[in-house]
Formats: structure tokens, sequence, C-alpha cells
């Protein structure tokens, strides 16, 4: 989906290895490196299945325009979700 131009965020964690730094991140190939490094230590799924993570396609080829979020963040110590207050097309 990468290579296909899709813009992916991640809106919710919780997992082993998965902080508060994940929530709002940006599905790139340095954050797949690092979920490879994490499925080796944790056990978690790259592409989040089993509820690691879920995540939010913010732009892709199928859109005319990205859609822009303004969020803060829920964070209980061992789970996390995007907590979305204002949602725009760009």
């Amino acid at each position: 989906m990468l290579d296909a131009g899709f813009e992916i965020r991640i809106i919710r964690v919780a997992a082993y290895g998965l902080d508060e730094s994940w929530l709002g991140r940006t599905l790139d190939a340095d954050a797949l490196d690092e979920l490879e490094e994490l499925n080796e230590e944790y056990g978690v799924h790259l592409l989040g299945e089993g509820g690691e993570f879920e995540t939010l396609v913010t732009d892709g080829p199928h859109m005319d325009r990205r859609i822009e979020l303004e969020y803060s963040t829920e964070w209980d110590g061992t789970r996390g979700t995007l907590v979305v207050e204002d949602a725009w097309l760009e």
C-alpha cells in the first residue's frame, strides 16, 4: 500500500513495544523496519492483526484531497488512542 501511494496513520496501539510515540505516526519504511524489530522481540504482527494497532488512511490514489487531522492522544500506560478533535480536506 505504501508503494501504491497511500498515507496511513496509526490511531490506536495495544501491544508491548508500541508506546504513545506511535499514535499519529505515519507508516513508512522506517516504521515498517521498527515493526519488524517489534515482531521479533514481542510478536507484534506487521499488519496489526490481532488488535496490536489500528490505522486510518489519510491520503491515497483514490482520494482527491488528503485528510488533515487535529488530534490529541489518550494513554493509559499500556495502550492508547488518537482522539480526532477536528478533520478537514486539504
